[in-house]
């Protein structure tokens, strides 16, 4: 066998993809992975006074129609796939903190007023602020006999 023709088959047998006949065919090409979500641009601040016990906020919230699940120290909500938390439930932690985020705001808006709603519900004083990614302008706030912010009142207030 002469050396090109050595060398034919050898490209042919290395070919990722050969037809039965030896020929060499083009392998389909990846398909593209899905998207990905651009970084959150919004945030959930988070107060209640008094704060509820964990399973006191599980109840609250499950009540309201909102399917929740149980942490060692939090409370998630989930609401069209996402989650809503209360987080460092603990006891000794510290007061619960929010956790909810999206590059949505309408989004981040409907869910907070849900939750919201279901706080209001249960006569729980509240007030859940969503707030730019830098974390100092206020772009949205829903609370229940809470209008202004216990940080710096009464600077934070939002609508009724």
């Amino acid at each position: 066998m002469s050396a090109s023709r050595l060398l034919a088959r050898i490209r042919a047998w290395l070919s990722p993809v050969a037809s039965g006949d030896g020929r060499a065919v083009q392998s389909p090409s990846p398909s593209p992975s899905p998207p990905r979500e651009p970084f959150p641009n919004y945030f959930v601040y988070a107060y209640c006074d008094p704060w509820p016990h964990k399973q006191e906020m599980l109840r609250i919230l499950s009540e309201h129609g909102l399917e929740v699940e149980e942490r060692a120290y939090a409370v998630q909500a989930w609401i069209d796939g996402r989650a809503f938390a209360f987080e460092v439930y603990g006891g000794d932690i510290g007061e619960p903190e929010a956790e909810a985020s999206d590059y949505d705001l309408q989004r981040l808006s409907d869910h907070t007023m849900q939750v919201s709603a279901a706080l209001a519900a249960a006569g729980v004083r509240h007030r859940l602020e969503i707030l730019d990614d830098g974390g100092e302008t206020l772009v949205g706030c829903f609370h229940h006999r809470m209008p202004h912010s216990p940080d710096d009142p009464p600077e934070g207030e939002c609508a009724d």
